[in-house]
């Protein structure tokens, strides 16, 4: 299955593209390829790719339900195509896709076709999307388990999207879908392949598109015993770098967003995460020279996935196990006030505003770099109240709260496509700023950030639902705000 980009005025010899809406171009044997949006010539597949990745923009997506044609984008169809499905619509088809998904009797796999064309470009918006969509439309090519969890997550997106006041896993036939899939489904293989990782993956969204509650620890597992073998793997790769560099886009975007899903889900369940020793090999600042530096290199930075600098995804790890140190300490009698200090000093140390912001050259860049900068102006805040406690009125805490509202509040002033794109993947953000924030306007303005949401398919309208029933952020009275022990019970996966 390929995703093809619309051809409509493009030569025919180009209209048979084997990658990702691109062809060969016969006329010119020094210029093979050619991009089929801005018919820009490249002699090497791979640098076509990577000139495709810098401008997904498609010519003329139309909706097949409605007729529409106006978007720019693939998300901003996905999302249109979404506001169909809420009107009763089951979309049959897009330019996403080549051909329409049939079963094993030929007849059309509505919700595989639904994934398909709607729900995939909604998974990962911060994610490359010509890599991103490729891999998690490919996966469902055949009949595996990656393709019954997307089909799972396409009828939670639309059960969501027909009645999203009520859980979508509350409906006979979602439990009944999902019952299925767990009677399939071992969970005590000695290996996971790729097919079984991603599958974990969409289940995990399922129940992200739900609110974020749900059984997503154990999936999750399944990503991480998968993401391990792979850099673990010495028969193929000398070390953990050599692995994510040079295993295939597939695992390697499997790997990276599972580092993401560990890291963020070790806030909720208060312990180490699986990956904090691994991601201390890759991303640690301190390994870092000008010669060699991760962030620079596509293969290694997390940002083409999750819109997020590496050092702070490596700031996000270190400073949940930094939790976990304390907690321990703290029950042996033996914390020391003066080593937690300097071991979050030595942690903030690296989450300085960075030297060169990101260049905003297309709509990706200008989300990603906003989500950046709220990643990394919540982790202070998320480290703070480890060395501080979770206290609002201590003015560590008071000012780094304040740093990340306001890289919040550019956020809330961004253009409607942007927000879009962004909100969504920063809910960690929004709920620990709600909570902690001392002003009632600046809270205000979080909760709307989570109300405005135009797609109900996510988690942040149970966020809001949350901060509201639990009065976090509500009271300023001196004190500790309970945050970590609310969301912990709670069981929400904030990403």
């Amino acid at each position: 299955m390929m995703i093809n980009v619309p051809t409509e005025g493009v030569p025919s010899a180009l209209k048979s593209s084997e990658i990702n809406g691109v062809g060969p171009d016969n006329s010119n044997n020094e210029s093979q390829f050619i991009c089929v949006i801005c018919d820009q010539r490249f002699t090497r597949k791979d640098n076509l790719l990577d000139h495709m990745n810098s401008h997904y923009i498609l010519k003329r997506p139309q909706c097949q339900k409605c007729g529409k044609n106006n978007f720019g984008t693939l998300l901003v169809l996905a999302r249109h195509q979404s506001t169909c499905i809420g009107r009763g619509h089951i979309l049959r088809n897009s330019s996403l896709s080549s051909s329409p998904v049939t079963d094993a009797n030929g007849a059309p796999d509505e919700l595989t076709n639904h994934y398909v064309t709607t729900v995939a470009a909604l998974q990962y918006q911060l994610a490359d999307k010509v890599t991103a969509l490729k891999i998690l439309v490919d996966a469902v090519e055949e009949d595996g388990f990656a393709r019954h969890a997307a089909r799972l997550l396409a009828s939670v997106h639309i059960q969501r999207s027909q009645a999203p006041p009520t859980p979508a896993f509350e409906a006979i036939h979602i439990c009944k879908r999902y019952d299925e899939l767990l009677s399939m489904f071992s969970f005590g293989k000695p290996q996971f392949d790729d097919d079984d990782a991603l599958a974990a993956l969409n289940v995990i969204s399922a129940f992200l598109f739900d609110g974020g509650h749900g059984d997503w620890q154990r999936w999750l597992q399944v990503a991480v015993i998968y993401s391990n073998n792979i850099l673990d793997d010495r028969n193929r790769f000398r070390d953990y770098c050599d692995a994510v560099m040079n295993c295939s886009d597939k695992e390697r975007f499997i790997i990276k967003t599972t580092f993401w899903f560990d890291s963020i889900a070790s806030v909720t369940t208060m312990s180490s995460p699986n990956f904090v020793h691994i991601i201390d090999n890759l991303y640690n600042p301190v390994n870092q020279s000008d010669v060699y530096d991760v962030e620079e290199l596509a293969s290694l930075s997390m940002l083409p996935v999750m819109g997020c600098e590496n050092r702070v995804v490596w700031a996000f790890a270190q400073i949940s196990q930094l939790y976990v140190w304390k907690e321990a300490r703290e029950k042996e009698g033996q914390l020391s006030i003066i080593e937690l200090s300097r071991k979050a000093a030595d942690i903030e140390s690296f989450l300085a505003p960075p030297i060169s912001p990101l260049v905003s050259r297309t709509g990706d860049d200008v989300s990603r770099a906003l989500a950046c900068e709220v990643f990394r102006t919540s982790a202070i805040v998320y480290l703070r109240t480890i060395a501080c406690g979770d206290h609002p009125l201590v003015s560590e805490i008071s000012e780094a709260v304040a740093d990340a509202v306001s890289s919040l509040e550019h956020v809330s002033a961004a253009t409607e496509g942007v927000r879009d794109a962004v909100v969504p993947s920063i809910v960690f953000a929004i709920f620990i700023c709600a909570a902690l924030t001392t002003k009632p306007s600046k809270r205000s303005i979080l909760l709307k950030l989570l109300e405005d949401e135009r797609e109900v398919a996510n988690n942040l309208h149970n966020i809001h639902k949350l901060l509201q029933e639990s009065n976090l952020g509500q009271s300023i009275k001196p004190g500790a705000i309970p945050w970590r022990t609310i969301l912990h019970e709670s069981n929400v996966l904030l990403v």
